[in-house]
């Protein structure tokens, strides 16, 4: 196919190359002494072990009569930046790269601002609320103005920009620059800059998955909506959705793969979560939300709040309810 635009989700810029062009230590003082010690992070601090009494730590406590543990540290994050000549100059390398990869001169960025509606519609669990403690780039806000001033960058509110990138290119000839696997499970044309390897992936469809071993963990992947139908089950740690977030049900991506990989339908595949969900939760119960409100759930709520957090939108108007599928092909009780 031959494209005509590249519509990149930039939020990825804006975060790689502010993230890039700082170096980030630790100051790890004693709470007792007063003593500080420079390092480059906590795990040179305790170590790679699960006690957190190795690395630095272990070698201190040779000298010390009295030995010390991690929690007798408080720890400062420290960030110190190029100069931001140095950071402008990385993202407009990495635009560049985007169109010199996809071979598609014209490229159309966006930039996210403010909270989605996903916020608002997470009920368990606070969405992407376990970012709290995620150090924000120094540079970050300085390179999206960069972006929307210089490079045309369209500013995105009160949906993702994720959304809006899959809603912009659902005509031909558009293609999706992400490195959000969430695109992955679009009816669109995608490049992932931080896969090459991958080209460009062809996501219609039912699609497929498959395991990827070429990193130092085996990881789940996939396209097409068997994608989206495997995150409805499995959720997104990074943003802090967890289907099993009110269920002691254990539930990965080895379980989501038996389920939906033999699925040749869709309607498979919906009968396949929604055994899951009943497994996860065979009984209504009341549970406290991460609001501190009662909340009374069963498999259906859960199931219909994680894939309102998981699907990206196709148009502006956009409003899939899982139980509204499932009603569709039979599958409600």
């Amino acid at each position: 196919m031959n494209f005509h635009t590249n519509r990149v989700d930039a939020d990825w810029i804006v975060y790689a190359a502010s993230h890039s062009g700082e170096k980030k230590t630790i100051k790890a003082i004693e709470k007792k002494s007063g003593k500080e010690f420079d390092l480059t992070n906590r795990t040179e601090l305790w170590g790679r072990k699960k006690s957190k009494d190795g690395g630095f730590l272990a070698e201190l406590n040779k000298t010390l009569k009295e030995p010390l543990t991690w929690e007798d540290f408080e720890i400062i994050d420290l960030q110190t930046p190029e100069p931001l000549p140095n950071v402008l100059h990385t993202a407009k390398m990495m635009i560049d790269g985007v169109s010199k990869a996809t071979g598609v001169k014209n490229t159309k960025l966006y930039v996210g601002e403010g909270q989605s509606f996903r916020v608002e519609r997470a009920t368990l669990l606070g969405y992407k609320q376990n970012r709290t403690n995620t150090l924000t780039p120094i540079y970050k806000e300085e390179v999206k103005e960069y972006l929307i001033k210089y490079h045309g960058a369209e500013v995105v509110k009160n949906l993702e920009v994720d959304d809006v990138v899959i809603i912009e290119s659902m005509s031909p000839g558009n293609l999706v620059v992400s490195v959000d696997k969430d695109s992955m499970s679009c009816p669109v044309d995608l490049f992932n800059p931080m896969h090459p390897e991958w080209g460009i992936m062809d996501c219609r469809g039912l699609g497929k998955l498959w395991w990827d071993t070429s990193g130092k963990t085996k990881k789940l992947r996939g396209i097409g909506r068997k994608w989206l139908y495997v995150q409805t089950l499995i959720g997104d740690t990074i943003d802090n959705i967890k289907p099993n977030a009110a269920s002691d049900v254990e539930f990965g991506e080895v379980s989501a793969f038996n389920a939906i990989d033999p699925c040749d339908t869709d309607e498979e595949c919906f009968k396949a979560i929604k055994d899951a969900y009943q497994k996860m939760y065979p009984s209504p119960k009341k549970v406290y939300g991460f609001r501190g409100d009662v909340l009374e759930i069963d498999w259906l709520y859960v199931a219909n709040e994680v894939f309102d957090l998981v699907r990206m939108k196709r148009s502006y108007d956009d409003n899939v309810v899982f139980g509204d599928v499932l009603a569709k092909y039979g599958l409600l009780d």
